[in-house]
């Protein structure tokens, strides 16, 4: 019981108050770091992730020119291969209709970043970090510089994009050719 005169107070005094208040600002400063730790990391990851979208939609397009490429007729070469440039004519063109024989050009640029040019349309492609240059792998699995390696006109075995960290992005000919082959023998046997 209480004694007469004295006032029993209830709520909080100068001190609880300043402990609650010091508390929800520690909270208020770790969540807002947390908050800016995340978005930093998704910022970073966001443009990482378009950097590879971009690198590997280019090697996609590579990969889908050459793998239609035509062969060279006779003393005329159609695919003509330098450590920088690299002209064909392919039945999928990036720009053109598929199907048709199309004349493109893939060459590197000052900034190791490669150029698509199909006609007088030209495509800007994002660099590809390290790229140093394009090699070509004959029947006996040797690799050159340039195409045509002798005075054969037949086509590469494989193209490679090599890269100044030793990467090496390998394309291949002989198994698309070899599929469109077995495809050709099909529709043939059914005349």
């Amino acid at each position: 019981m209480s004694q007469p005169g004295t006032r029993r107070t209830t709520g909080l005094t100068l001190v609880e108050m300043l402990v609650v208040i010091v508390l929800t600002a520690l909270t208020a400063t770790l969540v807002m770091q947390g908050i800016g730790q995340g978005l930093g990391l998704f910022q970073r990851v966001s443009a990482d992730q378009g950097e590879i979208y971009r690198e590997l939609v280019s090697r996609l397009w590579i990969q889908q020119t050459l793998s239609t490429a035509v062969a060279n007729a006779g003393e005329h070469d159609e695919f003509i291969g330098e450590a920088s440039t690299l002209q064909l004519k392919t039945f999928r063109p990036l720009l053109g209709s598929e199907g048709i024989t199309t004349a493109i050009l893939w060459s590197m640029r000052p900034d190791r970043g490669l150029d698509y040019q199909e006609g007088e349309q030209r495509v800007v492609v994002a660099a590809l970090p390290g790229l140093l240059r394009f090699e070509y792998q004959d029947v006996e699995t040797k690799w050159h510089p340039r195409w045509p390696a002798d005075d054969s006109h037949a086509l590469p075995e494989r193209v490679r994009l090599v890269f100044d960290d030793g990467e090496e992005l390998e394309i291949g000919l002989l198994t698309v050719r070899m599929a469109l082959a077995s495809s050709d023998d099909e529709t043939s046997e059914d005349d």
